[in-house]
């Protein structure tokens, strides 16, 4: 039993200073001036969201050496997160039930942070309905194995769904042209052959299908964009949102899109090789803009470790990712100091918005399992992959200097202290 004292609780327009009682892991009271004569945390000056929710990440199940469920869940908890969605990009692939329930076992199994599971669309599988599954994942472009949709003229049939469909938007016609233009001898061509054109494309395309369904379907699809990088594309999402009145859109952006661009591809080499790729300064502006005026629904870190030796490898031998678990909540809360977003943004897009989109309750309110993220907005801190609890080392964001940091996370009643 432990009261946490002096919270300062974000809500979606308000923060509301109170104590929270835990007991046997579970909310017991919220309210001021809590009498206990037990252990208590005063959180002074600290912000208390609901359960921080990174809804995009690859732990590596069937690749061990790069991450697995114990190193990627520490790594949540010191990045301040306590729920994640793992993708089903994995050695193998998660096609088929047997698969998606053994991945699900042995994640629920080790994980030290609340896990939940996405099952991979094929063009065979796509009818396959996965109860435990919370979106089912498409890829327009190469995966692994059979896990991408390689003739979008069924995108239409598979999209006709009652299901959240969440869709990595790449053009693979239009990467197949750029690739015979330029060759992938540099960290900046690997930025053009992967080009802006090809994420726009491939969401016309998706919204394209989507249109029939809106217009012919009884279905009620939800399709969230993964990972949107380019100011065009972005703007096609904000108009289909608009228009559609039976198909749900959503949309999330990658930290890695918001602050950094192609201009310094080719200084960050391998530590800034994902795909999408880096994109220009506009782009920037642009999603912090979506975020701002509410069109970026979710910020997520489409956290993809791999070994650090991999990373280091000239262009054409470095795997594209990035790890981002413990870079996220530092980042987005340094907006947040710099007077670029407010706070009760960041509830939105790290909180609010992927628990509704998602399904998953990470509410403080008496009666709930304690699950909750502390943020203290005027710690400074240097980032260093050395101090990562990822097996990747290697960031981006070496020895930038942020402000607002996670002190504590508190995952399913159990209270690990960070960054103090």
């Amino acid at each position: 039993m432990v009261l946490l004292k002096n919270c300062k609780i974000v809500s979606e327009n308000s923060i509301n200073e109170a104590d929270i009682l835990i007991e046997d892991r579970i909310i017991q009271k919220i309210g001021k001036n809590i009498e206990y004569s037990g252990e208590k945390i005063d959180l002074t000056g600290k912000y208390v969201f609901p359960g921080i929710i990174d809804s995009h990440v690859h732990f590596r199940w069937g690749n061990s050496e790069k991450e697995d469920f114990v190193s990627g869940s520490e790594a949540a908890i010191f990045g301040g997160v306590v729920f994640a969605i793992d993708m089903p990009n994995n050695n193998p692939p998660v096609t088929t039930k047997e698969i998606f329930y053994k991945k699900m076992n042995e994640g629920n199994e080790k994980s030290k942070v609340n896990l939940y599971f996405s099952y991979g669309v094929t063009e065979n599988n796509y009818l396959e309905t996965i109860s435990d599954a919370k979106f089912y994942k498409i890829f327009t472009v190469k995966s692994v194995g059979d896990l991408f949709i390689s003739d979008y003229s069924k995108l239409r049939e598979i999209l006709d769904q009652n299901k959240i469909f969440a869709v990595h938007a790449e053009h693979k016609d239009v990467i197949l042209k750029n690739s015979e233009t330029y060759n992938l001898d540099s960290f900046e061509n690997h930025c053009k052959i992967r080009s802006r054109e090809s994420e726009i494309e491939a969401v016309r395309e998706i919204l394209d299908a989507l249109k029939e369904v809106d217009k012919n379907s009884r279905n009620t699809p939800h399709v969230h964009f993964c990972h949107i990088s380019v100011k065009e594309a972005l703007e096609l999402i904000k108009n289909a949102k608009k228009m559609f009145k039976n198909v749900k859109i959503s949309v999330e952006v990658s930290p890695h899109h918001l602050f950094l661009n192609s201009e310094m591809a080719g200084n960050l080499k391998g530590s800034g090789k994902f795909n999408p790729p880096l994109r220009t300064k506009e782009d920037n502006l642009a999603l912090l803009n979506g975020i701002i005026e509410g069109t970026v629904d979710i910020v997520s870190t489409d956290h993809a470790p791999h070994k650090d030796c991999e990373k280091l490898n000239p262009v054409e031998n470095c795997p594209s990712g990035i790890s981002g678990i413990e870079t996220l909540v530092p980042l987005i809360m340094n907006l947040v100091h710099d007077k670029k977003i407010s706070i009760f943004d960041v509830y939105r897009v790290l909180s609010k918005n992927p628990s509704e989109i998602f399904k998953i309750n990470n509410k403080i309110e008496i009666g709930n399992f304690a699950n909750m993220s502390i943020i203290d907005l005027d710690k400074k801190m240097t980032i260093s992959g050395k101090n990562f609890k990822s097996k990747s080392k290697i960031t981006p964001f070496e020895n930038w200097e942020v402000m607002g940091v996670p002190v504590y996370t508190i995952v399913n009643g159990n209270i690990i202290q960070t960054n103090i």
